[in-house]
């Protein structure tokens, strides 16, 4: 049957038994009823639904629909014809989308993810730079690299994790960890931070080769007496060997020791010439005749100087040489007071 002129259909259903359907018009309206002002509630819930074994549906929904069961028509003829949950003011869909190669998904006309390899079998995709917030994101994945900076998506880099390492992307910028309040930052399963330069400020960390190295080259330094002139050897042998060992301490340590060496002065007092002037003799009759004998004996007073006590002082510096032995490096006496 051919119909001329316009078609005007009547009822609440029409049925159309054909296998294929062609309209000439670029777009179909639904909902749209002869001699009433369109609504969201006339249309709501309106769509397409492809009836297979279950319905297949994209539907809009003004204000959201609990999921509809299967209608008992439906049961009975063996399909099932039942609705999912319907989103308000949304259109839901109950199947999967499946974006051409090179197709975009946009969102006010801005691509939001892109295809970045069609290569078949390893196939990837990003968000693309007009998202800038992933709010309520747990889990995304395996990624390559994260970038960091604050801003907006243009502007510089600053912090960048790649594989397992955390790095700045700017030059001569800082890495700062800052826990919150009096938190700590701990190192778990006895691992340890390697790698350190230098300390140059108070508040510098230091490496352990650092520190042994600082106690084990720092001079060492005390004082003696040296009043018995004991050589240079047995300073090293009785005194440095004992007091710091050589295998304690790093090639090129230095020992200065202040040694103090006293020395006195004497005086002579001559007596035989304060006896003579003092003695007084006599004449005594003996067996074999006179001899001349002592009576008495008188001492002056006598005015001795005093011995004089001298001071020198001397460092003497000794250094553990190439070979792990002290050595003397140099003296140098001190001025007298």
């Amino acid at each position: 049957m051919t119909i001329g002129g316009n078609l005007t259909v009547q009822g609440s259903t029409t049925t159309i038994n054909t296998s294929e359907v062609t309209v000439e018009d670029k777009s179909i309206t639904l909902a749209r009823q002869t001699g009433i002002t369109p609504t969201d509630e006339n249309a709501s819930p309106g769509g397409i639904i492809l009836q297979g074994a279950s319905s297949h549906v994209l539907l809009w929904s003004l204000s959201g629909q609990d999921p509809q069961a299967s209608s008992a028509e439906a049961n009975s003829n063996g399909f099932n014809d039942a609705l999912p949950k319907l989103a308000s003011q949304a259109w839901t869909s109950s199947e999967h989308f499946n974006l051409a190669q090179n197709k975009y998904y946009a969102i006010d006309g801005v691509p939001v993810i892109e295809q970045t390899s069609t290569t078949p079998g390893s196939q990837t995709f990003r968000l693309t730079a007009a998202v800038t917030a992933i709010d309520g994101v747990t889990s995304f994945g395996k990624q390559i690299a994260l970038t960091v900076g604050p801003g907006d998506i243009n502007d510089p880099v600053f912090l960048k994790l790649e594989d397992n390492v955390i790095s700045t992307e700017q030059t001569d910028q800082n890495l700062i960890i800052a826990p919150n309040g009096t938190g700590n930052i701990v190192l778990n399963n006895n691992t340890k931070i390697t790698n350190l330069t230098n300390p140059t400020a108070a508040q510098d960390a230091a490496t352990k080769e650092y520190v042994d190295n600082t106690i084990e080259t720092r001079d060492i330094v005390f004082s003696m007496d040296l009043t018995d002139n004991q050589p240079n050897s047995y300073i090293i042998t009785n005194i440095l060997n004992n007091i710091a060992p050589p295998n304690l301490y790093r090639n090129g340590t230095l020992a200065r020791i202040l040694c103090t060496v006293l020395s006195n002065s004497s005086t002579t007092l001559d007596l035989n010439p304060l006896i003579v002037n003092g003695t007084s003799t006599a004449e005594f009759v003996t067996p074999s005749g006179t001899a001349q004998a002592v009576t008495s004996i008188t001492v002056e007073d006598v005015t001795v100087t005093p011995s004089t006590i001298s001071t020198a002082r001397i460092i003497k510096t000794f250094q553990i040489s190439g070979v792990g032995v002290w050595i003397h490096i140099s003296d140098a006496t001190l001025p007298a007071a």
